[in-house]
């Protein structure tokens, strides 16, 4: 029988996944902090390891280093630590998955099963490397030349695997540069470790919520009305993800401690991609997005976060259009602005409604839209701030609504 290894803290979270793994036939020992996962650890005792990252002693981070020095068990962190950064250094380290909290339990447990079927191959990787009167231990991080042991720098380890690893070929700079990427193992940013920590507050006991709801559907297969509120509670924590999720990104964004990567975007491609998201949606449910701008004019822009601000914008037209509506994405380029506007059909705005609308949370008693939260016209505007940029709004009654951006033409 297959044995696993549970580094969290949360008492919901064990529960909930201590339950869901004993059911798929599996034994799990579970530790809540580093001093505890030391004295339950044993080299071979387990067949994968699963880790939380901020822990009340330590890092997962650092648990996963210990294991690594003698085993090559598979690891997966389970974390709310969602940021680039942590997991290019989760999997650098030694990590096989990264999972980021919240999650459902079907995903969770797809995931394990793949790590599971591939373990038996893990421990029949290469561990060391030779090469004349050089040898390296991987399960260790040593290099020796002539028996003696080396000190070498992180990038200097790393370059060396690389190239033992490929003995006579050329390779290029991608290649090297990949291995290079990210190789402090001491990545600490201070300036959001108060948004990390409220991350993971809010993330884990919705992943805790979500595991419990998977298992009451799976237990009430034949119980329908259970079944019926199982789905509805799954929406209702889907509702909580996305307003966590959008809480995280404004309060990032207000702390600035998000690094925009801008590259000059073709405006084009980037209205091409938004339209694509929601094509499917739209089309059920009979309305129409339409483009219009010059495919030549680009904009310097981090790709990623302007796709976010549109779709937005776009979202909350298609909540407010009725069946046979259209919805327009327009950009065109002047002398010292680019300007993207989204105009919908739709129901409009009412007046008294207008100058309160990029308010966080605020929702019109007029409002259809009983599931809106309120944060994603707030998330847009800081969005769209952050490239320097402004946001206006026309809106009549019963005729539709118009959102103007404009952002400065800059150069790198």
């Amino acid at each position: 029988m297959k044995r696993l290894f549970l580094l969290e803290d949360d008492l919901s979270l064990i529960s909930g996944l201590s339950f869901a793994v004993k059911k798929q036939g599996y034994e799990i020992d579970a530790a809540r902090t580093m001093l505890e996962a030391d004295a339950l650890w044993g080299d071979g005792k387990y067949d994968l390891a699963v880790l939380d990252v901020s822990l009340p002693d330590g890092s997962g981070f650092d648990f996963c280093k210990k294991i690594r020095q003698t085993s090559k068990v598979p690891v997966m962190f389970l974390t709310a630590a969602d940021e680039e950064t942590d997991m290019i250094m989760g999997l650098d380290i030694g990590g096989d998955d990264y999972i980021t909290k919240p999650f459902k339990l079907a995903v969770f447990l797809s995931r394990l099963h793949a790590l599971l079927r591939r373990s038996e191959n893990f421990n029949t990787d290469v561990t060391e490397l030779k090469s004349n009167d050089i040898r390296i231990k991987l399960l260790k991080g040593e290099v020796y030349k002539q028996g003696k042991l080396l000190v070498l720098t992180a990038s200097e380890y790393k370059l060396l695997c690389l190239f033992m690893e490929h003995p006579g070929q050329i390779l290029s700079p991608d290649q090297i540069l990949g291995k290079l990427w990210d190789c402090s193992e001491n990545y600490v940013d201070n300036s959001s470790l108060t948004v990390s920590d409220i991350s993971h507050q809010l993330k884990t006991p919705l992943a805790a919520l979500n595991i419990y709801n998977g298992l009451i559907q799976d237990e009430a297969k034949e119980l329908p009305a259970i079944q019926e509120f199982g789905r509805l509670s799954e929406q209702e924590l889907d509702r909580i993800e996305t307003l966590v999720q959008n809480l995280l990104k404004i309060t990032k964004l207000d702390a600035g401690t998000i690094v925009l990567e801008k590259s000059f975007e073709n405006v084009s491609e980037l209205a091409e991609d938004v339209k694509r998201h929601f094509l499917f949606g739209a089309g059920q449910e009979g309305k129409e997005i339409r483009l219009s701008g010059k495919e030549d004019i680009s904009l310097l822009c981090d790709r990623d976060w302007i796709i976010e601000a549109v779709s937005n914008l776009v979202k909350n037209a298609l909540d407010h259009t009725e069946k046979g509506g259209v919805i327009c994405i327009q950009w065109r380029a002047f002398p010292s602005i680019v300007q993207i506007t989204v105009k919908d059909n739709g129901s409009g705005i009412r007046p008294e409604d207008l100058h309160h609308i990029f308010k966080r949370f605020y929702r019109s008693r007029f409002s259809k839209d009983t599931q809106g939260i309120g944060l994603g016209l707030p998330l847009a505007k800081s969005i769209i701030e952050a490239h320097q940029g402004s946001i206006e709004v026309y809106s009549e009654l019963g005729h539709g609504t118009t959102f103007t951006i404009n952002f400065p033409i800059m150069t790198k």
